[in-house]
């Protein structure tokens, strides 16, 4: 028997989808704050999320005519009909949020609208109105959620501990306060049994959000990148190199001030840091996109919580193309104290003789143990130094080795090398590796034919030279020859390389190809180093700075500090 579903019912499946856990309902009560322009949320928590939520905000409120009309499905005031939906500037659109927090919980509802004197309440049990009345003790509106899912026990059950539920919403509360903390400054106040556990102010920036959110060192490492274009703009905040964590969940995307998933937005950046970071580290990241709205659509997911984007390609390689530039231009810049250096220059008596001598006591810490693998060359150590760093060998076969009086610098050859190297491919191109082969005939998707007629001139660049023969078939003539030589066949080439170039968006997409030949070129460890070998180091270490990278993203250099050493052995 088909029978139709009364709305009490409908209002709880719909529920399924909106409300998932208690951070949904705080999630979909601050956008109903932010699009009433609110200057000031507070969000209240009592004894668990699920007991007690609410959210009070300062906005225009709800006319009284029009609350009881609020908790009606698909009842809203963002939009009109379905041509709306592009163009959309608002958090909250769907009208189905009100409704199914009120059907699963014990909710109350103040509002006065601003134009009016004399607001109303509402409550509702089960989604079952149980009072409405005239009110006048608020300005804005107030949502408390009690008892949450206790009519349907089933969903209960996949609701996680307190503190967890807690943690998920101080968080979405400690994100989403960023988005609003400049031009359109919102304090956002967050407390649990009246402990105070977030409080951004008015008067805060983001850098003040982030540190009081995260914590100062983070906070203290930012760099800062902007672009804007004609239907959009970027802006950013990402950590610098020496703060990383091992998964993605601190890279985060804002569209329109929306919080939003984007696996693509994560792929992106990351491959931009490939030559700066190591595999399995991802910086913390703030990245606020604002977009035309007719060239977004927030209606494919009930939480709005990811977003289709028009023309996204161009989008991503502007954030693919500023990280990158932003870390090259931060890369070329050395962590070396230069004043120091130049004091040593201009005093090669007494200076030197001290300077000298604190590393004669730097040396006896090792010369007193047994580091029988460092090789001392001892007509090198004294000629060549890297700024206020003095060589003194290679150790374990594999690092250079460099002293001053409160540091040790660990240099790994090979990595260096493969940087060396790389960046003369990148200047130099692939011509000399363009190998003949016997012409081969490859037929591939309609895609990737496609994609190889109209980058016919980029693959050019990376020895790849090929005719078009049609009926989505070409004849490959040239491949890079150490490609060739792992007898892997044109066909697998192409497609490999065609795939590595779909996925980059980068106007260097054969970096994987370039990072192969310097590595198969590069000393290896147990390789002798002679004086000449290390002077080209020291020279391209002091042009390119201390944070350099291998093209695979492994850092080149480390550091040891005294205090390191001192915290060894419990010495402050």
């Amino acid at each position: 028997m088909i029978q139709k579903l009364d709305s009490n019912t409908i209002n709880k499946i719909a529920a399924g989808e909106v409300v998932e856990r208690p951070v949904s309902i705080v999630k979909e009560l601050i956008e109903n704050s932010l699009d009433a322009d609110s200057s000031k949320i507070e969000i209240i928590i009592k004894n668990n999320p699920t007991s007690f939520i609410e959210v009070k905000d300062n906005g225009n409120g709800i006319k009284k005519n029009e609350i009881e009309l609020a908790f009606q499905r698909h009842a809203t005031s963002k939009i009109d009909d379905i041509n709306d939906l592009m163009g959309l500037n608002s958090l909250g659109f769907r009208g189905e949020a009100l409704p199914s927090i009120a059907s699963v919980s014990y909710l109350t509802a103040i509002s006065r609208h601003k134009d009016e004197k004399i607001g109303g309440k509402i409550v509702f049990d089960g989604g079952e109105k149980a009072l409405i009345e005239d009110n006048k003790s608020i300005d804005g509106t107030l949502i408390r959620v009690e008892r949450l899912f206790y009519n349907v026990p089933a969903r209960k059950k996949y609701v996680k501990s307190p503190f967890y539920e807690m943690r998920l919403i101080k968080e979405y509360i400690g994100k989403i306060g960023l988005a609003y903390s400049e031009k359109n400054n919102v304090e956002f106040k967050l407390t649990k049994d009246g402990n105070m556990l977030l409080n951004y102010t008015k008067y805060d920036d983001i850098n003040d959000r982030i540190a009081k959110f995260y914590d100062d060192e983070i906070a203290d490492n930012l760099l800062f990148f902007e672009k804007n274009q004609k239907d959009f703009s970027v802006k950013g905040y990402i950590t610098s190199q020496n703060i990383t964590r091992k998964n993605s969940t601190e890279m985060n995307f804002f569209i329109n001030k929306r919080l939003i998933n984007n696996r693509r937005m994560i792929y992106t950046v990351k491959n931009a840091l490939s030559e700066i970071l190591e595999s399995g580290e991802y910086p913390y990241l703030f990245l606020f996109l604002e977009i035309d709205p007719e060239k977004i659509d927030v209606n494919v997911h009930p939480q709005k919580s990811e977003v289709r984007i028009v023309d996204e390609k161009k989008i991503f390689s502007t954030i693919y193309h500023q990280v990158k530039n932003l870390f090259t231009k931060i890369d070329s810049v050395s962590t070396v104290d230069y004043s120091k250096l130049e004091e040593l220059k201009e005093d090669n008596g007494t200076k030197n003789r001290e300077f000298d001598k604190l590393e004669e006591d730097q040396k006896s810490l090792f010369q007193n143990n047994d580091f029988s693998n460092i090789k001392r060359n001892h007509s090198i150590n004294e000629n060549i130094r890297l700024f206020d760093y003095r060589y003194e060998g290679v150790i374990f076969e594999r690092y250079l080795f460099f002293v001053s009086n409160s540091e040790i610098l660990f240099v790994d050859f090979h990595a260096l090398n493969e940087r060396i190297l790389y960046d003369k491919l990148v200047e130099e191109g692939l011509e000399k590796y363009k190998s003949h082969i016997i012409p081969e005939a490859v037929t591939l998707s309609s895609k990737d034919y496609d994609y190889l007629i109209k980058n016919k001139d980029i693959l050019g660049k990376i020895g790849i030279e090929f005719r078009d023969f049609g009926e989505k078939t070409i004849v490959v003539e040239t491949v890079p020859n150490f490609t060739y030589k792992d007898n892997i066949g044109a066909e697998k080439i192409i497609k490999n390389i065609v795939e590595n170039m779909e996925k980059r968006n980068d106007d260097n997409p054969y970096k994987d190809i370039l990072s192969r030949i310097a590595c198969r070129g590069s000393l290896k460890s147990g390789d002798k180093l002679n004086e000449e070998d290390v002077k080209t180091f020291v020279e391209y270490i002091e042009k390119g700075g201390l944070s350099l990278t291998c093209p695979h993203g492994r850092p080149i250099i480390k550091k040891l500090t005294k205090d390191n050493i001192d915290k060894w052995f419990g010495r402050k």
